[in-house]
């Protein structure tokens, strides 16, 4: 399985973790029952919850994409001819933006997945951080090795932001890259909820205007793939947030 498509996979499979805290009620109990058996057990839940698909038709939808996302990627490593392959070309500005960004983007969510999955006592959020972690660590070589085969540049991002931002119609806040420090314990796992759902909601909108003007169809697979996935585990991070720590914004 290619690192697009394990992205929605492994993802989705921890997404179905927030099905346990429909079964169990507005728990706050901070392990939050058995997160394995929770993930194999409890997908329908999770699905009218976060209204995601049903586990057969996600399955359906992740074996689909894993063609299609396959497909372009093999595509876009087969430049024998040295000119580029699937769509995307060197002075497409949105393909240029979206590549730059999001390969910080997912380092920083790296990062900040590593640091709670250390830290926390909540075993469901030490499952999602592992699984956001393992999906976009080898999606950031992914999107390295498409941007070498279509000839799009990976440096200079930060200099760079302010016009990514604007190549993609959004502003420079709305990539969501610009949080605090991490903190211990319930603070740290508040910290976590608030930080990574603004940084998913950046990737969303990145990865949305990707697939709005972007002409690489190997980065359009990859948008899809973040988009469907990150808004399942939004609604899952939203729904812990308010389940933990009620209305309390002092983190935020």
């Amino acid at each position: 399985m290619r690192p697009a498509a394990r992205l929605f996979a492994t993802s989705l499979a921890v997404v179905t973790l927030g099905a346990s805290l429909t079964a169990c009620g507005d728990s706050d109990a901070p392990d939050g029952g058995n997160a394995s058996g929770a993930a194999a057990t409890q997908a329908a839940g999770t699905a009218a919850a976060t209204g995601a698909e049903t586990p057969a038709a996600a399955d359906h939808a992740a074996g689909g994409h894993d063609d299609h996302a396959s497909g372009a990627a093999d595509g876009a490593g087969a430049d024998s001819g040295g000119g580029k392959s699937t769509g995307g070309t060197a002075d497409d500005a949105v393909d240029q933006a979206f590549v730059r960004q999001m390969i910080p983007h997912h380092e920083m969510a790296v990062g900040m997945a590593e640091a709670v999955r250390g830290s926390t006592k909540r075993r469901e959020l030490a499952t999602l951080a592992g699984a956001i972690a393992s999906a976009q660590r080898p999606e950031i070589g992914e999107l390295k090795l498409i941007a070498k085969n279509e000839g799009l540049s990976t440096k200079g991002a930060s200099g760079a932001m302010q016009a990514d931002a604007r190549a993609l119609g959004l502003s420079e806040d709305a990539l969501g890259m610009d949080h605090g420090g991490s903190e211990a314990g319930d603070d740290g796992d508040r910290a976590f909820l608030d930080q990574m759902t603004a940084h998913h909601v950046g990737a969303v909108a990145m990865a949305k205007a990707e697939l709005k003007s972007g002409k690489s169809e190997a980065l359009r697979a990859i948008a899809s793939d973040i988009v469907r996935t990150q808004e399942l585990e939004i609604a899952v991070m939203k729904r812990w947030r308010t389940q933990w720590f009620g209305n309390d914004k002092s983190a935020r």
